[in-house]
């Protein structure tokens, strides 16, 4: 089983991707293979033209990783076929090179072929990459998978659009141990771009990788054990996070409580942008591969919104939003005078005017609920602002930020989505390497709410943060904050789980952070290397989770938990010293709303 950052899977080989042709009309056998008809010809006789048979063309080799130089043999079961095939990324076609005889590999390559039967459309392409080891790496292994992706030589990675690149990724075997010799895991095709927004000149790229089939079209690949999609992020942990792991860690305590956020996975990454062979030059460090943000049912589970859902039920979701940069080319939207960016469906879908009334939805839906943010009964549950907003879900949404003192939060990389007859909610987490005493400065101090005032203020309500101010102006809200907070303190927020996590986090990054350090020597850890940084995450949340409990009164226990007693049974309450305690046995809340006595 892998050991993935909330979720525990298991992983299988991806193979390569095929063209599905939609001209496939009916079937024919010819010897042991089945041809497809291109041209329906119903009561007469057939006529020539047919798809390619089978599969693609069979390599001697697959994708993998050499030191010595080797010949390359094609094949096809079809005599007639001729086998066309490229070495430069392109698509093969009638005018590629044919293969003639095998071909020699003698630096990093990769090779793309389809056959050519006489009278027949061309069979799907088949792609394969074949990485030559400098001597150097040769012996390179590591407790974490390696990622291996080469562009080719087309140099370094743009920021706007995406390069195409082929991905080989190696895992640990039966000894624990993953070896850049060993045959990969999963290969794909691959488009990266860099991403980020204050991050993206950093010396460190963070990249937004797409896997790709061979028309480069979006294919659904499963990476180390997390389900199968076409959008992931490789996340680059540099000048802020020298710990490596303040996203990772965060997101996994969200999936822990019930919040989905992307799942996470440690990994150790070469890039080759120069060509030639893979070299000790193109290793850039630890890495997370974790997921994108996006509707599916495996991550942000809302429906798919299809053109033709106009009215209710059907146009009332699913729909996710930001509060962040919009994306170039948009412009977003104003909504409860809050700035907004679309994210799915798009923008430019939405501006669709067969989409129009999908975007006048959410826009009024928003709309609908600032009014009743704002308005005089505000605190109504029937008609206030809990008629339109997940109220237990934004609750820990909030709380993770504040637990981390993420001093971008609420105001930038703020996700919501919209169920199908759902309420507006909060989530998924995104974006924590400014937090928990990074080196941003602003999240320093443990022992308070907020940072300075250019970072987030999470109770009250500033030009950039508008709904929260407005939501703790309710008793009942902030009692709901308070009750969730103390009961995950005594589960997932405990001190011994946050540092169970966090050890173990530690413990696959031990032996790797030394080498990515060694890379990117430009931002070093505190005295004392990775573990000094491990530690002092530790001690700051254990401060800060401290002083959070020191703002409320301490809630009542009971001398013992639930279960069965014995007939005259007697149960005592304990609290904060000079408190008077009240209880009911009728399973009533001694409180009335708005926390007076009941």
């Amino acid at each position: 089983m892998l050991s993935i950052h909330g979720l525990n899977a298991s992983a299988t080989a991806a193979d390569t991707g095929f063209l599905i042709l939609p001209e496939l009309i009916g079937s024919q056998t010819i010897g042991s293979e089945v041809a497809y008809m291109s041209t329906p010809t119903p009561g007469a006789a057939n006529v020539i033209g047919f798809a390619g048979l089978g599969a693609g063309p069979t390599f001697s080799a697959v994708t993998g990783t050499f030191s010595t130089n080797f010949n390359l043999a094609l094949s096809t079961s079809d005599p007639s076929a001729v086998i066309r095939y490229t070495v430069d990324g392109s698509q093969p076609t009638t005018s590629s090179p044919a293969y003639t005889a095998p071909i020699a590999i003698t630096t990093t390559t990769q090779v793309r072929a389809r056959a050519f039967p006489a009278g027949f459309l061309p069979s799907p392409i088949v792609s394969h990459t074949f990485y030559k080891l400098a001597a150097e790496i040769q012996n390179f292994n590591s407790n974490l998978p390696i990622v291996v992706i080469d562009n080719f030589g087309q140099g370094s990675v743009p920021q706007n659009s995406a390069q195409s690149g082929y991905m080989a990724i190696f895992e640990p075997g039966e000894t624990g141990r993953s070896s850049i010799t060993d045959a990969p895991t999963t290969i794909s095709r691959t488009g990266l771009r860099i991403r980020g927004s204050s991050t993206a000149g950093d010396p460190k790229h963070q990249y937004k990788l797409e896997t790709w089939d061979d028309q480069n079209d979006d294919r659904a690949v499963e990476i180390l054990g997390m389900p199968a999609e076409s959008d992931w992020v490789l996340f680059a942990s540099y000048n802020f996070d020298r710990a490596l792991m303040r996203n990772d860690f965060i997101y996994e305590l969200s999936n822990e409580i019930g919040q989905y956020a992307v799942r996470t996975r440690f990994v150790e990454v070469f890039l080759n942008t120069g060509g030639g062979e893979l070299n000790q030059g193109d290793y850039v460090g630890v890495y997370s591969f974790m997921e994108s943000i996006k509707r599916d049912d495996d991550r942000v589970d809302v429906d798919r919104l299809l053109p033709s859902d106009t009215t209710a039920p059907d146009v009332t979701g699913g729909y996710i939003v930001k509060i962040d940069r919009c994306d170039p080319g948009d412009s977003g939207f104003s909504g409860a005078n809050q700035g907004m960016c679309f994210v799915e469906p798009d923008e430019t879908t939405l501006e669709q005017p067969a989409r129009d009334p999908q975007e006048q939805y959410i826009r009024n839906y928003v709309n609908q609920f600032g009014t009743a943010l704002n308005g005089v009964n505000f605190t109504n549950p029937t008609t206030g602002y809990a008629a339109y907003l997940d109220v237990d879900r934004s609750i820990d949404h909030h709380m993770l930020n504040v637990l981390a003192m993420n001093v971008d939060a609420l105001r930038l990389s703020t996700y919501l989505y919209k169920p199908r007859d759902g309420k507006l909610t909060f989530g998924p987490i995104w974006d924590f390497d400014r937090s928990m005493e990074s080196y941003d400065g602003r999240d320093d101090n443990p022992s308070q709410w907020n940072g300075p005032p250019d970072s987030t203020i999470y109770f009250t309500s500033d030009s950039r943060n508008i709904w929260w101010g407005r939501l703790f102006q309710d008793p009942n809200f902030w009692q709901k904050w308070i009750d969730r907070w103390q009961e995950l303190r005594e589960t997932k927020f405990s001190t011994d789980h946050i540092f169970s996590v966090i050890d173990g986090f530690a413990a696959e990054l031990n032996e790797a952070a030394v080498r990515n350090f060694v890379t990117w020597s430009a931002a070093p850890p505190r005295t004392g290397g990775f573990p000094a940084e491990v530690t002092n995450l530790k001690n700051w949340l254990s401060t800060r989770v401290a002083w959070i409990d020191s703002r409320f009164t301490r809630k009542a226990a009971l001398s013992q938990p639930s279960g069965t007693v014995t007939q005259g049974f007697q149960v005592s309450l304990s609290g904060p010293a000079g408190a008077t305690l009240y209880y009911t046995t009728d399973g009533s809340d001694p409180r009335l709303s708005g926390g007076g006595i009941s």
